[in-house]
């Protein structure tokens, strides 16, 4: 898939910044957003610790089919609690939970290098993009943000919205 990593780039000692595409000078502005000059200290409690995502299901099988036979995560393990993926490095525990209502918003998404080719990828296996209506929406799913970043989103098997994005 066009996915691509996120990667920790050392800028000075003590200082990092994650990004997954080349970064700009501390202070300057980018997207609106200026790079922090603050230090990230060695000892921080969970700034350098890698992040482990949950995502619901109630039913294991068909979540299992989707995540690792569709979008292509990497089957790691089920411990009886909840199916573990490994997500390019990330953990990914999708857990089993007898009853939930899908939150109303994106609870899981991924950076692509080239969002048309990880759409077009993903609606061969039979993925379909949510439409919303957003001026700049494509008729692919794909919506351009004024800030030029693009994003789509699709549902899993148990309605949790998850998006694909490309920012610029």
């Amino acid at each position: 898939m066009a996915f691509s990593a996120l990667s920790r780039h050392i800028v000075a000692p003590g200082m990092m910044i994650h990004s997954s595409r080349p970064h700009a000078a501390v202070g300057q502005q980018t997207n609106g957003r200026r790079v922090s000059s603050q230090p990230v200290p060695e000892d921080t409690m969970l700034g350098t610790s890698k992040v482990i995502a949950f995502v619901p299901t109630t039913d294991f099988g068909r979540s299992r089919a989707f995540y690792e036979g569709i979008v292509g995560l990497r089957f790691v393990n089920d411990d009886g609690f909840a199916m573990v993926f490994d997500a390019n490095g990330i953990i990914v525990r999708v857990v089993r939970t007898p009853d939930f209502t899908p939150a109303k918003y994106t609870i899981l998404g991924w950076q692509s290098d080239d969002i048309e080719a990880t759409v077009s990828e993903l609606n061969a296996s039979g993925v379909r993009f949510e439409r919303y209506g957003f001026p700049g929406q494509d008729e692919s799913g794909i919506w351009t943000a004024p800030s030029g970043d693009r994003v789509a989103w699709f549902k899993d098997t148990d309605g949790n919205i998850l998006s694909i994005s490309q920012h610029v």
